[in-house]
């Protein structure tokens, strides 16, 4: 039976915990894919695609399988842009996971 009782923020924090932070790591790919196109088209370049993980992980597949492809950044540099935007992520993580000494 469904309970109707429930608080959105009791029904957020009990079972759909995982499934948010899921939603949320979804929607970092489609947020960076907007983002670079909204900076190619205001700014007049191709560079926004350094933001978009799916455009760096494809252009470093194609480089990989040797897919002949007209690409607008090379498997290189994708490959770099790929390690600083991984060497951002585990900066975060050390940042917010630090071990706390108990003084008593």
């Amino acid at each position: 039976s469904y309970c109707f009782a429930q608080s959105p923020k009791q029904t957020l924090n009990s079972s759909s915990g995982l499934t948010l932070k899921f939603q949320i790591s979804l929607a970092s790919f489609h947020v960076g894919a907007g983002f670079a196109q909204a900076v190619n088209a205001v700014m007049r370049t191709q560079q926004g695609h350094f933001v978009d993980v799916v455009y760096l992980m494809s252009t470093v597949w194609r480089g990989l399988f040797r897919i002949a492809d007209e690409q607008v950044i090379s498997s290189t540099e994708a490959c770099v842009a790929l390690l600083v935007f991984c060497a951002i992520c585990l900066a975060l993580l050390v940042r917010k996971v630090r071990a706390y000494e108990v003084v008593r």
